[in-house]
């Protein structure tokens, strides 16, 4: 549930083109394109002005004596209070509308038809503001079987003017991957209905979520824009005083937060899209490889044949002339420089009747020994990824009172000064290549900022936590200024692309030219089209997503109504839609992988690694839930890992051993998959190769195989049913090794 609300909007205009002008259908409300953000400003005139320079203008859950701030600063109010409300505001032209109620389940719904009639009855205007859950909202909360029933009940029940629902998708150690899922459902149900959407999206940490970078937002605002919504919903603007929030882009001390300006700029690009934007219709949406669960990739009936050079969401939009509009997106994230993903873990370590304070100056083995030299002997890994925040407890399980350690390594390309900025829970050491750097005894959130040189080559850092209550820390190497230090490379992981892409987006026949609608000026500019090769090139940041109009030789084809993708004839072979997000790079050989090798997998379900297959930690038993195992969504889709090999080799076998979970209720039990798949193959162009087809498997244990002529490719999958009996759509994994193979 929410804490605080409010909401913005942004009221538009016409949106002109090239020789001619096409007005936005009458929208049945005001404004008809939303940007927002709930928990808005504090109710002063400053605060208010502050709100509308990021490009807010409609506060939603305006209490009476706020309404005047809003007209002061020319934005609107979505008042709070109930129907009998409305005539009071009737004549009053900064409200327009009410807010009725978040997230709420199927058994209201009649209810809120009732109110919302009154809100229409009242002034015919007025929005009927309500949020819906998002789909990973459980059946009790939604009081429907599935999610898609849910939505469509609450459109034919409530009879809404727009749909809204809030989706947080980032994780600290990745992406929901229902995210698109949440998308196609609303958007596809909204079509039906001739009803516009809107999304509320992640700007604010809390409990499991990453603190959203510039990268992030944009991912964000423009996957959402380019599935046709007429507006986005930050949460949220000011901090709330809870103590499950941090930052979000007003801090809990009133203070401008980097998200601010991330922000303003991100909005006020929208704001110049939004004229048009607001007369456009969804026609469909295509990806390009890897293309997200529940979603499509390029088919005959799109306008996009391809799509390269990074991956791309492609929203295919028309306007009321029936001309067509690409919204294309870079999928890519750019994560934050010089924050550690990846950590190896040691412990726990305890001796009896010490406390936790006393534990802070005992040197355990692993601060006692040459840290710089032993940087790849095997402790169990713990691969955070994306938000670099690390809670040990998921790791080890560890006793109430007792000392972990975490290690990783950096590599510098030269010497130089640098910030090591650390996120404490706990009493926390800290040494950086066997010398100690930093050391504070003492619970509680904070931060810490060290003066450290890092060396040419690797650089080894090592942390010592005691338990106190929690067991976490993150770690950023930063310039001595604070600001962001280039040329380090902190994670042994291969994860999505930093800093501007440039791509193609490969037209189908018939588009003469094409334009981009300016995100500066809102105003069409030419475009780096070829006609000749009907290649559009584009340059695009991470979560960036760019607005293109198709001008094509023959207009009835732009009028045309798409038909439904064809369906494939015989059966496709297998293909893994792999996570950009959980790859990692093994620096050294282990587990017989060799150095070089880099391992990616299907969406991990919360914080599992893949590195926790390959530290060569035989005895899972004693590990916790994080360290012991990696594990797959539970799901219906194929999951699985692919394996591509730092050097070729050949023969050995291939051993997993399955995950053991001596949490489960039965005192332990192994989840060993029932039918799987082994496969390889030489080159990435070639066909994959089955060297093991498993079925009825019952060992803890596996062992199969490979062949005798040079692969570089390796992959194990399980289609959905293919687990263990008692989860049978998971795939969990504890370690993998490969055995007495021949390297070329």
């Amino acid at each position: 549930m929410k804490y605080c609300l409010c909401v913005v909007g942004l009221s538009l205009v016409a949106s002109c083109a090239f020789g001619q002008e096409v007005k936005p259908p009458m929208s049945p409300y005001d404004p008809p394109f939303i940007i927002s953000a709930w928990c808005g400003p504090e109710g002063t005139l400053e605060r208010y002005k502050e709100y509308a320079d990021c490009g807010f203008n409609v506060v939603l859950g305006a209490p009476k004596e706020q309404i005047p701030l809003a007209k002061a600063v020319g934005i609107k109010a979505i008042a709070s209070g109930s129907p009998a409300d409305v005539p009071a505001y009737s004549k009053d032209p900064t409200v327009v509308g009410l807010f009725l109620a978040d997230e709420p389940g199927a058994s209201y719904f009649p209810e809120l038809a009732k109110q919302a009639n009154a809100v229409r009855k009242a002034n015919p205007r007025y929005i009927p503001y309500v949020n819906l859950l998002p789909t990973y909202a459980t059946p009790d909360g939604l009081g429907t079987p599935t999610y898609e029933e849910h939505v469509r009940r609450y459109i034919e029940t409530v009879k809404p003017p727009f749909v809204s629902w809030d989706h947080y998708a980032l994780y600290g150690s990745g992406e929901r991957p229902d995210y698109f899922e949440n998308l196609e459902i609303v958007s596809r149900l909204c079509r039906q209905a001739k009803i516009p959407f809107v999304q509320i999206i992640l700007s604010m940490p809390h409990f499991s979520y990453r603190d959203p970078n510039e990268a992030d937002l944009r991912w964000q605002v423009y996957t959402t824009l380019a599935y046709g919504a007429k507006g986005v919903i930050y949460f949220t603007y000011i901090t709330p005083a809870e103590n499950w929030c941090w930052d979000a882009i007003i801090d809990a001390k009133g203070r401008r937060t980097a998200k601010y300006e991330y922000t303003r700029r991100i909005n006020r690009k929208v704001n110049a899209l939004a004229p048009v934007l607001a007369g456009l219709e969804a026609v469909r949406v295509a990806h390009s490889d890897p293309v997200p669960r529940a979603a499509a990739g390029f088919d005959d009936n799109f306008p996009v044949a391809a799509a390269d050079g990074m991956p791309m969401t492609v929203g295919w939009l028309r306007d009321a002339g029936q001309r067509d509009y690409l919204f294309v997106v870079n999928r890519h994230f750019d994560y934050h420089q010089g924050l550690i993903r990846n950590w190896e873990v040691s412990g726990p370590f305890t001796q009896a009747g010490k406390t936790p304070e006393e534990l802070f100056d005992v040197p355990f083995p692993p601060e006692s020994a040459d840290t710089a030299k032993t940087a790849s002997s095997p402790w169990p890994a713990a691969g955070v990824r994306t938000s670099g925040k690390i809670d040990v407890l998921g790791v080890l399980d560890p006793p109430n009172v007792c000392v972990a350690y975490l290690r990783t390594r950096v590599k510098s390309p030269a010497r130089q000064e640098a910030l090591l900025r650390l996120g404490l829970t706990t009493g926390t050491k800290a040494w950086l290549n066997g010398k100690p750097v930093f050391a504070a005894v003492g619970a509680g959130e904070r931060k810490a900022d060290v003066k450290v040189v890092l060396e040419p080559g690797p650089n080894t850092l090592l942390v010592k936590l005691t338990r106190q209550g929690q067991l976490g820390i993150w770690a950023q190497f930063l310039k001595p200024d604070g600001s962001l230090l280039d040329g380090l490379d902190v994670a042994r992981q291969v994860s999505s692309r930093a800093g501007k892409a440039d791509g193609t987006v490969a037209l189908r026949e018939g588009v003469k030219d094409v334009v981009e609608i300016s995100q500066e000026s809102g105003q069409p500019v030419k475009a780096a089209f070829d006609p000749a090769a009907r290649r559009l090139a584009v340059s695009l940041e991470p979560g960036e997503g760019r607005l293109f109009r198709l001008e094509h030789t023959d207009p009835a084809r732009a009028a045309a109504a798409p038909t439904a993708p064809a369906t494939p004839k015989t059966p496709a072979p297998v293909a893994l839609r792999l996570d950009s997000n959980t790859g990692v790079v093994l620096e050294a050989d282990r587990n017989g992988l060799p150095a070089g090798t880099t391992m990616f997998a299907t969406a991990a379900c919360m914080d599992y690694c893949l590195l926790a297959l390959v530290d060569g930690v035989r005895d899972r038993k004693s590990l916790g839930w994080q360290g012991s195992a990696w594990a797959s969504l539970e799901d219906q889709d194929p999951h699985g890992l692919e394996i591509r090999l730092g050097k070729p080799v050949k023969g050995g076998r291939l051993q997993i051993t399955w995950a053991f979970d001596r949490f489960n209720p039965d005192h332990g039990h192994w989840f060993a998959s029932r039918n799987f798949c082994i496969q390889v193959k030489d080159k990435a162009s070639d066909a994959w190769k089955t060297v093991a087809d498993v079925k009825g498997n019952a060992s803890t244990v596996s062992s199969h195989p490979l062949p005798k002529e040079p692969f570089n490719f390796l992959r194990l999958y399980q289609l959905p049913g293919g687990g263990d009996a008692t989860r049978p759509n998971i795939l969990w994994i504890g370690q993998l090794e490969l055995t007495d193979a021949e390297k070329e």
